[in-house]
């Protein structure tokens, strides 16, 4: 298991550094990958970013639609006019509970770990993932874009 990094690790404030055409497939990066799906299960998580434990390249995983995902060099191409309220809770900012604008809808477009390129279509939860964990990649985090912060009651946590 990877430990999370936390703030005020100036890893989180970095921008990560894209996968180059070698680094897809190799064994270690499908290492990493298992160990950041068992970090993120074992911390409740739903979204955990290479960054946040501690690897300074722009890939994150997430969980929804009862499935694991990674995403490599990912970036949102469309989004969503329409924006909702999100409320988030972060892996990296333990005990707080962020409420923020996001956009309701998003076309990501990213490449698997084979490298071929794909775009997804993300409504709803999927979505804010998405735009949660990229952010983290462009080293920003919920704090920065809060409307309201309210310190998390530990039965609410479920964080990204």
């Amino acid at each position: 298991m990877l430990k999370v990094v936390t703030v005020p690790d100036k890893i989180l404030r970095e921008k990560t550094t894209p996968l180059k055409k070698e680094e897809f497939n190799s064994p270690k990066l499908k290492e990493i990958i298992e160990e950041m799906k068992e970090t993120m299960q074992a911390e409740n998580g739903i979204g955990l970013s290479a960054n946040q434990v501690g690897f300074n390249k722009s890939f994150f995983i997430a969980f929804f639609n009862k499935k694991f995902y990674v995403f490599f060099n990912p970036e949102i191409v469309k989004e969503s006019r329409k924006k909702i309220i999100s409320q988030e809770g972060c892996l990296s900012i333990p005990g707080v509970i962020a409420f923020l604008p996001r956009s309701k809808n998003i076309i990501l477009k990213a490449k698997k770990i084979d490298g071929q390129e794909i775009e997804m279509k993300l409504f709803g939860l999927p979505a804010i993932i998405c735009q949660h964990e990229i952010d983290h990649l462009n080293g920003i985090l919920i704090t920065d874009k809060a409307k309201k912060i309210i310190k998390a009651k530990k039965e609410d946590e479920i964080s990204l």
